[in-house]
């Protein structure tokens, strides 16, 4: 290659370059991200990033790409990369920078440097996780009060991720700027509970991707009441202590939800300082100039929240803006809807293929009978939440995977009783 760089080779083929090029010799180094420890999740075991399999771009400084190689170790088998005088800059990347998904993870290495006429230049490049990873774990006394009916939307305004306490899988989001999650929870009461976290306000976090976000419960908000009163001499030692004196057994009715999180490094852990979210959605209260009391933000009403629609292939839930693909052994597919207000509207559009495409109003008996008829013979039977209905909802589409074609859609409309809606088209391709 160096005989290349003085054009001392009969058959090179960049004749514009013989004589007048530069050498570039690239060494990639790739670095997997700091395993989590006592966390169930699978995927966080330690490993080894081989760097052979990243994809290596070229650009000049106008940002036309110069050159390109599948793979890292095509690259090496070269020798180096023969280029004209000028600035560029590289790109080792391996795999898909997509918007939200599950085991996704995205490693991308840059490098900007200058190239010299007959000389070779040695750059050495760090590729390390480039997305976004997001692990929830959640305390004894969380599961406690909310058990298995709670819910966590993820998103970074581009993508939207749904957990649930089963979720083991990593979460990876396309950094944009932007990084939020809102719990919709339960309480053993019945009552319908939103907390809202916006991640991204935190500068520190924004500079790290291995995140970890602890959530636990509180009773009451520390420093939201009145000064404690000094304790008195007990007059009576028998006497029995002040039931209102008794901390209160769980489940609490309205907890407040503690986050604490967890940026975590190859050598170090960032522990940012813990904040408290309450039940009706504020964040952050004690940053904010609220009237509410407590020095917080005024709580967001949950009956103002906008429903959500996610979803689960035999159980393990996915992102509804994404192609899925099942097979004959997918045993499960059902379209979770979380409403905070009663269900309003219901309509969905069956597309089978080019040959079935079904409007249904599934708030409407009638349509329901229809498309039951159709399904009767395979001993099927469709079973739709009712008007009015509210909180975590199940819209099972099961019955209808007997009858997918190669290609499927299914496009859902909800609306709410305070005329808020939601809508998604979930894409399921059949193998």
């Amino acid at each position: 290659m160096k005989k290349d760089l003085l054009g001392g080779i009969e058959d090179n083929t960049d004749f514009e370059l013989m004589g007048d090029a530069g050498l570039l010799d690239l060494d990639l180094i790739a670095e997997k991200e700091a395993p989590i420890l006592d966390t169930k999740s699978s995927d966080l075991a330690s490993a080894t990033l081989e760097t052979d399999s990243f994809a290596v771009s070229i650009y000049n400084s106008d940002g036309s790409l110069v050159k390109s190689y599948p793979n890292y170790e095509e690259m090496k088998a070269e020798s180096g990369v023969l280029l004209s005088p000028g600035v560029y800059t590289m790109l080792a990347e391996l795999g898909e920078n997509v918007k939200a998904a599950f085991d996704k993870p995205y490693y991308a290495g840059r490098d900007t440097f200058e190239i010299v006429t007959k000389e070779v230049l040695k750059v050495q490049t760090i590729c390390v996780l480039d997305n976004k990873k997001v692990t929830f774990r959640y305390s004894d006394n969380f599961t406690a009060n909310f058990g298995s009916d709670f819910v966590i939307v993820l998103d970074n305004g581009l993508g939207v991720l749904t957990l649930d306490k089963n979720e083991n899988r990593g979460a990876y989001l396309q950094d944009t700027g932007t990084l939020r999650f809102t719990v919709y929870a339960t309480n053993h009461q019945g009552d319908q509970l939103v907390y809202n976290y916006d991640m991204s306000k935190n500068e520190e976090i924004n500079h790290h991707n291995n995140i970890l976000v602890d959530l636990d419960i509180m009773e009451t908000q520390p420093g939201g009441g009145d000064e404690p009163e000094e304790p008195e001499d007990p007059d009576e030692p028998d006497e029995p202590e002040d039931p209102g004196d008794t901390k209160p057994d769980l489940p609490v009715d309205r907890p407040f939800i503690t986050v604490n999180i967890s940026l975590i490094e190859k050598d170090f852990v960032i522990e940012i300082p813990s904040d408290i979210i309450d039940g009706g959605g504020s964040e952050n209260p004690d940053d904010g100039d609220g009237d509410d009391g407590e020095g917080g933000e005024n709580p967001v009403d949950p009956s103002q929240q906008s429903p959500t629609i996610t979803g689960t292939i035999d159980g393990k839930a996915f992102d509804v803006n994404t192609v899925q693909t099942i097979t004959s052994s997918t045993k499960s597919v059902i379209i979770n809807l979380y409403l905070p207000t009663g269900l309003a509207g219901l309509d969905v559009g069956v597309n089978i293929g080019s040959l079935i495409s079904l409007q249904l109003d599934l708030l409407d008996q009638n349509s329901v009978d229809e498309i039951n008829d159709l399904l009767s013979g395979m001993g099927k039977k469709l079973e739709v939440p009712s008007k009015g209905d509210k909180g975590n909802l199940k819209f099972d589409i099961s019955p209808f995977l007997e009858m997918l074609d190669t290609t499927n859609s299914f496009v859902v409309k909800v609306k709410d009783d305070n005329g808020k809606s939601a809508s998604a088209t979930i894409k399921l391709n059949k193998k």
